[in-house]
């Protein structure tokens, strides 16, 4: 799993892991996330961080919906080096949404991820992922979900 450097177009490997309280904690005092990421319980956080570093480019909290068969992105969001024109690297979102597709897979879910999107992401999650809006939700499942996993994840 890799992003890509916006300077010279390397690519940089990252890895997925669940957030510990001390990264929560050094998060929360870093500024450099707007959300809040101290999250209730049978939330997981999750964090995309760059292999070589160990910083920490993104954070993706989900629940694990075991009676609908899915799995639910509850937030995601990049670091505020990484949003808008001037971001350092590209594909975190991609990489984060692939992972949780790819452990649909595994749980048995056949693909299917959901998110509540904000209004102004609607066109921007259908355009990039392929993700389908229902009203209040949008997900990917199936061939939608094995197109995202291919394109973020098995390069």
């Amino acid at each position: 799993m890799e992003v890509i450097s916006t300077k010279d177009n390397t690519q940089h490997e990252v890895l997925i892991a669940v957030a510990t309280k001390a990264d929560i904690k050094t998060i929360s005092r870093s500024k450099n996330f707007n959300f809040n990421w101290l999250q209730p319980t049978g939330v997981t956080t999750l964090k995309l961080e760059l292999k070589e570093t160990g910083e920490i480019l993104g954070l993706m909290s989900i629940t694990d919906r075991t009676s609908d068969y899915a799995i639910e992105i509850n937030m995601l969001e990049s670091s505020k080096e990484n949003v808008g024109k001037g971001k350092q690297y590209l594909n975190i979102a991609g990489c984060m949404i692939a992972y949780v597709c790819k452990e649909s897979f595994r749980k048995g879910y056949d693909g299917y991820v959901c998110l509540k999107p904000k209004t102004e992401l609607i066109k921007h999650y259908a355009a990039i992922y392929g993700m389908r809006h229902t009203g209040l939700y949008m997900y990917a499942d199936g061939m939608d979900s094995y197109k995202i996993i291919s394109k973020y994840l098995d390069k």
